[in-house]
């Protein structure tokens, strides 16, 4: 079964946090992976699931244009694609009204 996202988790702790979460969900076509979205094969994965820098979200956009794929959407937490136009945005209720990325690749 081909997962319906891949979610790369930069902490050890959020990746443990991103598993149990998974496990209590019962998300089977979930998988959590703690890597380098730069450096990893993203050919397979339909939706990409983000929290990065400024600096590696345009990273993230280069890779996505160049390698194609199957791709279907990006959502990212708090920082936007920088030549790409988001079909919705979400702020979340919290302290800084963090804004909440959907792109539709």
């Amino acid at each position: 079964m081909q997962p319906a996202a891949v979610c790369p988790v930069a902490k050890g702790s959020r990746r443990v946090n991103s598993v149990l979460l998974k496990k209590v969900l019962g998300l089977d076509n979930l998988r959590v992976y703690r890597k380098n979205f730069l450096r990893e094969d993203l050919a397979r994965a339909s939706v990409v699931v983000c929290y990065l820098f400024p600096g590696d979200m345009r990273g993230i956009e280069n890779k996505l244009k160049a390698e194609g794929g199957s791709f279907e959407y990006l959502i990212s937490n708090n920082l936007s694609l920088p030549s790409n136009k988001p079909i919705k945005t979400i702020q979340i209720d919290d302290f800084y009204k963090s804004p909440i990325y959907l792109y539709e690749l």
